[in-house]
């Protein structure tokens, strides 16, 4: 993979470890189109075996005055079936999340294999908050939460706590602040010096469990979630009533 290709992402590769950093957290439609480029440069580099992720903590560039006045419900539903969670479903190799900001939606930190959150840091899912139905959440955290806990924090939108998130089984680790990224290097270390063809073949084992629920319950919920958008999504979005 070429890291001079990106702009949205910064890219360094050591020791079978790609570590893209954000270089802003608030991406905008096209800036978030270099996930999936990220994911099959990952996938096809014979020289990268895992995939670190991080950024989240960086500045904040700030949102243009109109964004998302052209926002086309039918157009990010398209888009979302397709990215980022089924690009990352499918890529084998082992990805390491470095939560070191509030990532606002979790569907990115939670399509890695170990997410490594700091201490100071809440969550939330805010979409019944904004009048539309929760898609991605719904289907990645009642396997690792039980369904009443996944239920209790995505009806209500309520925050909860890194170490909430911890202990409910959402995230891997916790860490003290500014920690995020060291952590999760070890990890991506570890993971880098094992055989290649038996890490991946048990990721891919493992995330059968995802894929049965494809299908049912995230082309599901997208297309609720499609049909529900308020119409006045662009300025709820200007005004923090949803994040990314």
């Amino acid at each position: 993979m070429d890291p001079s290709s990106y702009s949205f992402l910064s890219i360094e590769i050591e020791g079978g470890v790609a570590t893209a950093t954000m270089t802003h957290p608030d991406y905008d439609h096209h800036e978030r189109e270099e996930w999936p480029r990220l994911i099959a440069d990952v996938a096809a580099d014979n020289d990268v075996r895992v995939l670190v992720l991080t950024g989240w903590g960086q500045p904040a560039r700030g949102r243009a005055p109109g964004a998302f006045e052209d926002f086309d419900a039918f157009t990010y539903y398209d888009r979302a079936v397709r990215a980022p969670i089924r690009a990352f479903l499918d890529l084998d190799k082992p990805v390491v999340m470095a939560l070191d900001g509030n990532p606002g939606v979790l569907t990115i930190p939670l399509s890695g294999d170990i997410v490594i959150a700091e201490r100071h840091l809440t969550f939330s899912d805010n979409h019944v908050l904004i009048g539309t139905a929760s898609a991605t959440q719904p289907f990645l955290w009642p396997l690792s939460t039980g369904l009443m806990r996944a239920k209790r924090y995505i009806l209500t939108g309520d925050p909860f706590s890194a170490e909430e998130a911890e202990r409910m089984g959402l995230i891997t680790e916790v860490v003290d602040q500014g920690g995020a990224l060291a952590r999760a290097m070890e990890y991506a270390a570890k993971l880098a010096s094992l055989r290649p063809e038996t890490l991946q073949a048990t990721k891919r084992n493992l995330n059968q469990w995802l894929r049965m629920g494809l299908t049912p319950v995230l082309d599901h919920g997208l297309a609720l979630e499609f049909m529900l958008f308020p119409t006045d999504f662009a300025s709820r979005f200007r005004e923090g009533a949803t994040q990314r």
